[in-house]
């Protein structure tokens, strides 16, 4: 059995499921999500199951053993869940970003716990993964509305995560918040190779978007959605034929579901402040850095 722990926004889920369910199809092992440490936050709450996901979700007895004292945890979590003892293995990310190979490895039962950022950790099983990723339910209304704006135009989703990133001391530390020259020189490399590009801004901010973006023509700024309806953004996000993302794993998986041929995605170069892990080695190669 391969359980993943599910925590912090959607683009972090996403990335823990990606990896969860490419381990479930490589040792044809079942896929459990625990969730029971899940905590609603300022990020959104678990909304995995909005999507066509695989997998269960481990039943609050099963969360309650999965978090005792490291020196009791496998040999407790295998007797529950029914496994030769000593056989659910529990593997943490490394603090370094760089891929474990160990974990891509992983022929036998596991407990992953991280946020797994990194396509490099379920590439092989790409389609799977796009196709478990789409939305059970049809957009409502004013969406689906929107989603013909952006099916019927030279759509450019256009994200800008400002929020924790500005107001909260502690992310504000870690993370670097991309400035207007960023968007500047994203918008004049997408303008350079896509005829009448029409804009769409996705933010948690839609109000200093409409005051600060100005230069960008033709821009809608997208404000129907509450933070509780992300995945209704994400939606209008990879229906879009073209990208310009902040750092931030949500945006990141907006333009990866994006299935136009020929999208252009521009990404920050910088993630953190102090810039300490390489981007380069985990964005996919097509997209262009800024």
């Amino acid at each position: 059995m391969i359980v993943v722990r599910i925590h912090g926004g959607l683009g972090n889920q996403m990335f823990q499921y990606a990896l969860g369910r490419h381990l479930s199809l490589t040792t044809g092992q079942h896929l459990r999500l625990e969730t029971g440490m899940y905590n609603p936050s300022h990020l959104g709450k678990f909304d995995l199951d909005k999507f066509h996901i695989a997998g269960t979700i481990a039943s609050p007895l099963e969360c309650s053993l999965l978090w005792r004292p490291a020196a009791r945890l496998i040999p407790r979590i295998s007797e529950r869940l029914r496994l030769p003892r000593g056989l659910l293995r529990v593997y943490c990310q490394p603090p370094s970003m760089e891929v474990d190979e160990e974990v891509l490895g992983i022929t036998a039962s596991a407990y992953l716990v991280g946020t797994w950022n990194d396509e490099r950790y379920f590439s092989r099983s790409a389609d799977v993964i796009r196709r478990d990723l789409t939305l059970k339910e049809p957009p409502n209304g004013v969406n689906a509305r929107r989603l013909k704006e952006v099916v019927e135009s030279q759509s450019v989703a256009v994200h800008v995560r400002r929020g924790d990133y500005v107001h909260n001391p502690w992310t504000a530390s870690g993370y670097n918040v991309c400035d207007l020259d960023y968007y500047r020189r994203a918008c004049a490399l997408i303008s350079a190779s896509v005829q009448a590009p029409q804009y769409f801004i996705f933010s948690d901010e839609p109000r200093w978007c409409r005051e600060n973006l100005g230069f960008i023509r033709n821009m809608t700024v997208v404000d129907t959605n509450t933070p509780e309806q992300r995945y209704e953004d994400l939606r209008l996000i990879a229906a879009c034929k073209h990208f310009i993302i902040a750092n931030s794993s949500f945006s990141w998986w907006g333009a990866w579901l994006g299935t136009d041929p020929s999208k252009v995605v521009v990404a920050p170069l910088r993630w953190s402040v102090s810039n300490w892990f390489d981007v380069r080695k985990w964005l996919p190669a097509a997209w262009q850095l800024v």
